[in-house]
């Protein structure tokens, strides 16, 4: 029951003489136990300070006051030292929200965060702390502004923020109807903010579609990321967080990261932030988070689940992909869903690179660590000399076959904007490989020599894996704009395969 009706109902009963009070109150026990309850405490205090019945100036307050008195709670009205509320934003475990009025010494709206008094412990109070100071040394146009801190009269502790009058990224990204395109292009301004923090040595922990607000500036929609109350500080001893006792979660269980279920292993990398990024946009395409279906909700149990790796966001998406590589943006999504951190984009900005190629149609070499067996599997090759293999492959070779259905190899249309890239596929199964990024260089670089850049127009690179014990050569047959170049050659070259291992 809100404000309004306490009121509405306390003034009624103030109205009616002893004997109707009573059986007016008795009738609200019945239906809402709560707010009678409410209401007499409000009728003892008014008649107890032996205020006039007439005079109802002094009644809203009274009510604001007696209940954020008996039940802790912040209404409408309340004062928390020079801010006033004006109503709940958000809530969470350990605090709350508000949108507040600030009358002095400036006049504005800020939102007030206000710890709920069952969670003034030694560890919250010391992990706030912490908040205020890492807010305090920000400066970036994607984070809200710190104004002001303190504790109030009653002992909760608060602190007063930036106001940004926005909605959840998720909101508003449906209730605008954005394209994908627009959607990651929205995505990229926010790893712009995260990649900020992460310079700073701060890891966030808990991004999640609530804790980015988008409001439009200019016509512009700019992403802001909110409540640092779980941020882990990397590089400064003097903001040394509480350790947990190895059971405590922090997070938000659809977008925590593996390593974030086992608190006992210590400090979060980077790699945390990046996993919940690649949740966030895969229900940026498809409306939902990818383990949000999870059936069992247990932390052990739920991290059993999240080593399968979920279905391509492509084959869900909400809205039109228009001309953006789908493709590459499922490989991005789910190399930040990597089960081991390392195997994850290296970093913020290198996950931005790669969004943005996709919006051009541009691919580059992944920089991820070789994955493990919670990722991709390996494909060994090997090789005497990768640039004597590759000369192998060059127009007028004698070695050179004739074209058959065993030779072809699909091709990529060639870009007259851009270089197109060089692509390398397993000749088994057709799947797109992503070598090592100095490989790569390595390949890019001896084609050059060769005449064969990729300005040219696109190259293919089928690689025929050799067996896993090495022992003996895989080929390699290179196509560029549809016409075969080359041969059956050796190669070592470490190639990871697009398939789950």
């Amino acid at each position: 029951m809100n404000l309004t009706q306490i009121e509405e109902l306390f003034l009624t009963a103030t109205e009616l003489q002893p004997g109707e009070r009573a059986e007016f109150l008795t009738h609200l026990g019945d239906s809402d136990p709560a707010a009678a309850t409410t209401v007499r405490s409000l009728l003892q205090h008014h008649l107890t300070e032996s205020e006039s019945d007439n005079d109802r100036q002094g009644i809203p307050r009274l009510i604001t006051d007696r209940l954020a008195e008996d039940q802790g709670l912040l209404l409408p009205g309340a004062n928390v030292d020079d801010y006033r509320i004006v109503q709940l934003l958000g809530s969470g475990g350990m605090g709350d929200v508000f949108l507040a009025r600030e009358e002095a010494p400036i006049q504005r709206e800020v939102a007030l965060k206000v710890l709920k008094l069952q969670a003034h412990n030694q560890n919250v109070l010391q992990r706030f702390a912490v908040e205020r100071q890492v807010l305090a040394g920000l400066r970036h146009p994607g984070i809200p502004r710190i104004h002001n801190a303190g504790q109030a009269d009653n002992g909760r502790s608060w602190l007063a923020m930036e106001y940004i009058p926005g909605t959840s990224i998720t909101q508003f990204c449906e209730q605008q109807s954005l394209s994908l395109r627009e959607r990651i292009q929205l995505f990229i301004r926010l790893c712009d903010t995260v990649s900020y923090i992460h310079a700073q040595g701060i890891i966030h922990r808990d991004i999640k579609p609530s804790n980015v607000l988008v409001a439009e500036s200019d016509g512009i929609p700019v992403p802001f990321l909110v409540d640092f109350g779980i941020a882990c500080v990397t590089q400064s001893e003097s903001h040394e967080l509480p350790r947990t006792d190895g059971t405590t979660l922090l997070g938000t269980m659809d977008y925590m990261s593996p390593e974030q279920f086992r608190p006992e292993c210590g400090k979060t990398s980077a790699g945390a932030d990046i996993w919940s990024l690649g949740v966030l946009l895969y229900e940026l395409m498809t409306g939902s988070a990818p383990f949000a279906d999870c059936s069992r909700h247990t932390p052990i149990d739920r991290l059993e689940e999240m080593r399968v790796s979920p279905v391509q966001p492509s084959t869900k998406l909400i809205m039109p992909s228009d001309d953006v590589s789908v493709d590459c943006v499922d490989a991005i999504t789910l190399d930040c869903l990597q089960w081991l951190p390392e195997n994850r984009p290296q970093s913020v900005t290198a996950l931005s690179e790669r969004l943005s190629d996709s919006l051009h149609n541009r691919s580059r070499p992944r920089k991820n660590a070789t994955p493990d067996k919670g990722g991709r599997r390996i494909i060994p090759f090997i090789i005497s000399s990768l640039a004597v293999a590759l000369l192998m492959l060059m127009p007028g070779s004698a070695d050179a076959p004739a074209v058959n259905e065993h030779t072809k190899v699909p091709t990529t249309e060639a870009k007259t904007s851009d270089p197109a890239p060089i692509a390398i596929s397993n000749k088994s199964d057709s799947s797109v490989l992503s070598v090592d990024a100095e490989v790569y260089a390595q390949i890019e670089e001896v084609l050059r020599q060769h005449g064969m850049s990729a300005e040219h127009g696109a190259i293919t690179v089928t690689v025929t894996p050799g067996p896993q014990n090495n022992s003996e050569t895989g080929g390699v047959t290179v196509v560029q704009n549809g016409s075969l170049s080359g041969g059956s050659i050796a190669a070592n070259v470490p190639v990871l395969d697009g398939n789950p291992g």
